[in-house]
């Protein structure tokens, strides 16, 4: 099971034009491609206002399959052109592969997220996979929600990442509170500091559709 983000910054002097415009095309690569977009924006974190368009596949040739048929629909790319003013800077894709804690189908979409962002450090790939699979594992089991554990696919090498979904930002603040106050879990992340590089930066998200 497959990630793809696609991320673009909104332009701040037409952001409410632009999160709408942002949603609507959402709305329609879902419809075209035939993939599960939803779209989700920066807040609270580094990079506010920044979209980003999110689909989960099972495969890359899925994801292949939906970005042909969106890249020959000319209504569609007519829309993006016309409105490519209300954003600003390039255009940012990443794909990661889900690891461990894929999401239950069955269960209501999350409307809030969390993203840590680490990369393994040389020499140390295989302790920082496993390590990734322990950590998620142990939030999810202290916090109460379910934590996934992605290693990047495309980015930079040995890039992994842990995403926790929650109905609300009152849901999300309590699981956090919760594992942050963790001794265990605490004892956890230090015992495995040397599998990762120093930098882990902590963003958060919020579902518009």
């Amino acid at each position: 099971m497959y990630l793809f983000s696609r991320r673009r910054q909104l332009n701040p002097a037409h952001g409410r034009k632009a999160a709408a415009f942002a949603v609507d095309i959402g709305h329609r690569a879902r419809e075209i491609s035939g993939l599960d977009v939803s779209v989700w924006t920066t807040v609270l974190s580094a990079d506010a206002g920044v979209v980003s368009w999110v689909a989960m596949v099972e495969h890359m040739s899925d994801l292949e399959t939906g970005m042909d048929k969106l890249a020959v629909d000319g209504m569609f790319n007519d829309l993006v052109e016309q409105n490519d003013g209300l954003f600003v800077g390039p255009l940012s894709d990443t794909l990661a592969q889900v690891v461990s804690g894929l999401p239950d189908a069955n269960a209501t979409p999350p409307s809030w997220a969390t993203m840590v962002q680490a990369t393994c450090t040389n020499g140390h790939l295989a302790a920082g996979m496993a390590g990734g699979v322990e950590i998620a594992e142990a939030a999810t089991r202290i916090g109460g929600l379910r934590t996934m554990f992605l290693a990047g696919t495309t980015g930079e090498f040995g890039s992994v990442a842990w995403i926790t979904g929650a109905s609300s930002l009152a849901e999300l603040d309590e699981s956090g509170q919760r594992v942050n106050g963790d001794a265990d879990f605490i004892a956890l992340v230090d015992r495995l500091t040397a599998a990762y590089q120093p930098q882990a930066p902590v963003t958060m998200f919020r579902r518009i559709s």
